[in-house]
Formats: structure tokens, sequence, C-alpha cells
């Protein structure tokens, strides 16, 4: 429970729960439709993928859940975090590597200055899957295209959550009691507040979680255990 507030609440994400989620291990965040429109993407040789949304929509967990699936059809995943004296160095060594590649990003806009290494790669077997507000994408999108001199440039928007995805939440929601005062509700009646009242938007379902007094009293009860410890 602790693990699944935290990144509820306060964002905070542990990968390897996200690969036991894949695995049916445990239940912590949902395979979106979005992730399987990326990994077919990849399957059919596009170069570059944008997950783009506002704050809050589950870009990096979205990222997260498709290098899982990258991984598991047997491409090399990278995933670009530090920025080191040696970073250049690295990429270029895992470019000329053999096989298949995906190299992940999130939130390319901290990260233009190293597209021209993957420009000057030609090679085709490898593939950028990056992430982005969607304000800053619009901006900077046509600059990426021209610095990887990459034309097929795949965006897709998280904003919105597909049907399958609000059914997960809804048994997620469940397992958990996240529902609150809401818990007596239909599945129907459930869907329904999440499409129409959240607009099936995570942001919107986070935000109207954190105006339950269940969760408010479970966030009472994680601070003063968080408060007594740090004493």
């Amino acid at each position: 429970d602790r693990c699944v507030f935290d990144l509820l609440l306060f964002g905070r994400l542990r990968t390897e729960l996200v690969v036991a989620s894949f695995l049916g291990q445990v239940n912590y965040c949902g395979p979106r439709k979005a992730n399987e429109l990326a990994l077919a993407r990849i399957e059919a040789g596009t170069r570059v993928i944008i997950l783009h949304s506002g704050l809050g929509n589950g870009k990096t967990v979205a990222l997260e859940g498709i290098k899982y699936l990258a991984h598991s059809k047997g491409h090399k995943v990278y995933t670009v975090v530090n920025r080191g004296d040696s970073l250049a160095e690295e990429l270029q060594n895992a470019l000329v590597a053999p096989g298949k590649k995906i190299f992940f990003v999130d939130n390319y806009i901290e990260w233009l200055d190293i597209f021209p290494t993957f420009r000057s790669h030609r090679s085709e077997d490898f593939t950028l899957v990056m992430s982005a507000r969607s304000a800053a994408n619009d901006v900077v999108v046509a600059r990426l295209a021209k610095d990887l001199e990459i034309a097929d440039i795949f965006e897709i928007p998280l904003d919105e959550l597909a049907q399958p995805d609000l059914e997960w939440i809804v048994d997620f929601f469940d397992e958990f009691g996240v529902w609150g005062d809401r818990a007596s509700l239909s599945r129907r009646r459930k869907l329904s507040y999440l499409a129409e009242v959240c607009d099936a938007e995570w942001k919107a379902i986070l935000l109207a979680i954190l105006e339950s007094p269940h969760i408010l009293d479970k966030l009472h009860i994680l601070f003063s255990a968080l408060k007594q410890k740090s004493v």
C-alpha cells in the first residue's frame, strides 16, 4: 500500500514494481493502450516516438511500461539518465552495438544536445522513445526532426485514458480501497465518474482522490509515521 500511495500521491515510481506488474506478480501500474501502440510502432520500424501530455498524466510510468515490453520482445533497451563526462562515448558505443536498440529519454527537452550523436549514426536499427509536456513538445518537435534528420516522428498523446485503462483503474482502486465514500457505487457508475467527471484524465482522477476524506486520513497516517521515523 505504501508504494502505491507513494506513486499516486507523490509520483515516486518503483521501476522494479513496474516489471513485477507486467509479470502479474503485483498490481502496481496498468498496461495502458498507449504502451501497446508504441510497441507496435517500434516493431513497425518507426524511428522516433514521443509520448506527450500535461503535468501528472502518466508519461514516466508509460515510458517504463514500454521499456519492459520492448525488452520482453528481445530489443536492447537503454535509458538516458545521467549527464556524465562519458555520455557521448557511451551513446556511441551503444549505437554501434549489434541488434535492435531502443533508447528511452524522459523529458527530452532537457537533452537536446545529445541528438547530434544519434544523427551521426544513420543506421535504422535504433528507435528513440521519449516524453515531454505537450506545450513544450509543440514548440520543439520541428527542431528535433531537423536535428535528427528523421522525418517519421510519431506522437502519442497521453492526456485521455482509453476505456481499457479506465477499466483497470476501477479494479485497481477497488483493490487498494481508494474510492473512499464512492466505494459503494456500481462498476458502471465508477467508470462514468472517471470518464465524465474526471474527463478520463489521470491528473483529474488524482485530484479527485486527494479531495476524498478517506485518502486524507491515509495521508495523515503516512505523514505521522514519516515524522516519527525522522525524529
